[in-house]
């Protein structure tokens, strides 16, 4: 889990409830299995964005709304930008993808 300061409980809060994208710098990766411990019910896939299954992983996100955490992220790619600028929009009344990028 996340260390239990006054901070990272507020990061977690913010994380959480958030209906932005969220970018999160975590150099001890504790962030990354606090978020697949506390997304597990959604199903929430963990991708690199330097895998070969990114772009998929990253597509299928988009167009079935799953739950997607991008780790290793160096730069943003290009093809990222629309969704993170919320050009997406919604599809079927519901938000159409939630993405979390988390960078050592």
């Amino acid at each position: 889990g996340l260390p239990a300061d006054q901070l990272s409980v507020e990061n977690a809060i913010i994380i959480t409830t958030s209906n932005q994208k969220v970018y999160v710098l975590d150099p001890s990766s504790a962030a990354v299995s606090w978020l697949r411990n506390t997304l597990a019910e959604d199903n929430v896939e963990v991708v690199s964005a330097s895998s070969p299954r990114f772009h998929t992983s990253f597509d299928l996100a988009v167009r079935f709304g799953k739950k997607l955490i991008i780790q290793d992220v160096d730069s943003v790619e290009a093809t990222v930008y629309p969704v993170l600028r919320g050009d997406k929009g919604q599809q079927d009344g519901r938000n159409s993808l939630r993405v979390y990028h988390v960078s050592r």
